[in-house]
């Protein structure tokens, strides 16, 4: 026999859990895009941000 133990997201209640804000300034734009578009793409994304699934990666 097993017992169960609910999750974590069942025991506390959603009030409990810490927030976070992510800034990104005005003048940016917020893209979000999967890894496989990124790869190989620097006429979209430019030679960095293509560069990062292989940085990623590197172990």
């Amino acid at each position: 026999m097993v017992k169960y133990y609910p999750g974590f997201h069942i025991i506390r209640n959603h009030k409990d859990f810490p927030t976070a804000l992510f800034a990104v300034p005005k003048n940016y734009k917020l893209v979000a895009a999967p890894l496989f578009e990124l790869y190989d793409n620097s006429q979209g994304y430019g030679p960095i941000i293509s560069s990062l699934p292989q940085a990623l990666c590197r172990c």
